[in-house]
């Protein structure tokens, strides 16, 4: 049981480091904001023990990739593994999503290729650099898109390297998992084409802010991977054409269901993705919607130098200007719907009106019904009287002679 907290001094190899604060937990350990003896602030990643863990380390150690969150020192206690990696200030794609959904905004298609293009390249240079056969846990929140623009891949704890034996044991998220991950067909191995079809997984979570499998949130783990394996995702894709042609040809080749049927090495789907990025219209760069989503997730009230970071844009430099000089309920990309907001308020405006309307004839119907019974019940009354009042003429008469 790990038992560090917030001010604890973690010692590795002499170095102490000071425990700042929690910046997440999961079911395998924890991650400190800390701080090292020069003052300079690191991530501390604490962990069991495990074998998988320590190839976590000796990938890291030996990959040397800006695509790849670096390790700078490591150790191991009796039951801890303990890793110092670098303190990247940015956002990982999970909280980009989850932004963009609060916001009713859409990421432009070009910002979502160039950061699929990253993540492919981070996994290239694993493969090559540090024997790293595939990550096994590609997911939006293991990909953090820092200030600058640059994407990194974080979390190795459970990737596999070419010189282990793959025990085919189940671990991941349901929600981006490959088929072969639920482990039903033995001809289905888990490699990189696994890793290539999650990265496909990203992407359609990037456009469409939403999952491409559904789940109830009740269904239990086990459903939800049999909803996996038994999948039909030809009918949701054909909302990337929707997008671009040249995107919904790209996502069918990279998500299907059969491995050998997709992209078979990162090479191949850096080559598509070149493509497909050269037929995308211009959308803002990279390193300033880094940048703007970074402050804006913060909830920054500083606007970033758009005269820099934009001078080939000047019509969308001012337009995100605009934008970001907007009280903070807007994101530098181009929302879902320009009316969406106006549409709503004219909806509620005319929701307003005719709720007033329908009440002031509901009340003239009232009034006209008992306006009308009350004109029935006089015209009723007067009548009774012009037919009894002969009748008493008659009388007085015959009793006057």
């Amino acid at each position: 049981m790990l038992s560090h907290q917030v001010g604890d001094v973690v010692v590795v190899r002499g170095r102490p480091y000071q425990l700042l604060s929690l910046m997440g937990r999961g079911g395998q350990g924890s991650v400190f904001d800390a701080r090292d003896s020069a003052g300079h602030h690191v991530a501390i990643k604490l962990v069991p023990s495990h074998t998988r863990h320590r190839t976590e380390a000796r990938i890291l150690a030996s990959l040397k990739s800006e695509h790849v969150v670096r390790l700078l020192d490591a150790g191991i206690t009796r039951d801890t593994v303990i890793l110092v990696l670098e303190r990247v200030e940015g956002v990982d794609l999970k909280d980009l999503v989850h932004l963009a959904r609060e916001e009713a905004r859409k990421i432009p298609l070009k910002i979502a290729v160039e950061l699929i293009q990253q993540a492919c390249q981070g996994l290239l240079e694993a493969s090559t650099l540090a024997r790293l056969a595939f990550h096994r846990d590609i997911k939006p929140g293991n990909l953090i898109l820092d200030r600058s623009g640059t994407l990194k891949l974080l979390d190795f704890g459970i990737a596999h390297r070419q010189d282990m034996e793959y025990t085919g044991s189940l671990v991941g998220t349901p929600e981006n998992m490959a088929p072969e991950q639920v482990g039903l067909d033995d001809a289905w191995k888990v490699d990189i084409r696994t890793d290539l079809y999650c990265l496909g997984l990203v992407l359609f979570e990037l456009l469409t802010l939403e999952t491409l499998y559904r789940f109830p949130q009740s269904m239990p783990v086990p459903e939800r991977l049999m909803v996996v394996w038994h999948a039909d995702v030809r009918d949701r894709l054909r909302r990337m054409d929707a997008i671009h042609p040249a995107l919904g040809a790209f996502m069918r080749r990279t998500l299907q269901r059969d491995p050998a049927d997709r992209f078979q090495l990162p090479e191949e789907m850096l080559t598509a993705l070149a493509r497909l990025h050269n037929r995308l219209e211009e959308a803002a760069p990279l390193p300033a919607f880094a940048e703007c989503v970074y402050q804006l997730s913060h909830e920054s009230v500083k606007t970033p130098d758009l005269d820099k970071a934009f001078p080939p844009l000047a019509t969308l430099a001012a337009t995100l200007s605009m934008e970001l000089r907007r009280p903070r309920n807007t994101l530098p990309f181009p929302p879902v719907s320009h009316w969406s907001r106006a549409s709503f308020k004219l909806r509620t405006t005319a929701l307003g009106v005719i709720t007033v309307l329908v009440t002031a004839m509901v009340l003239w119907l009232f009034i006209s019904v008992l306006t009308r019974t009350a004109a029935r019940d006089h015209r009723t009354s007067a009548g009774s009287v012009s037919v009894d009042r002969p009748a008493e003429l008659l009388v007085e008469r015959v009793s006057d002679r």
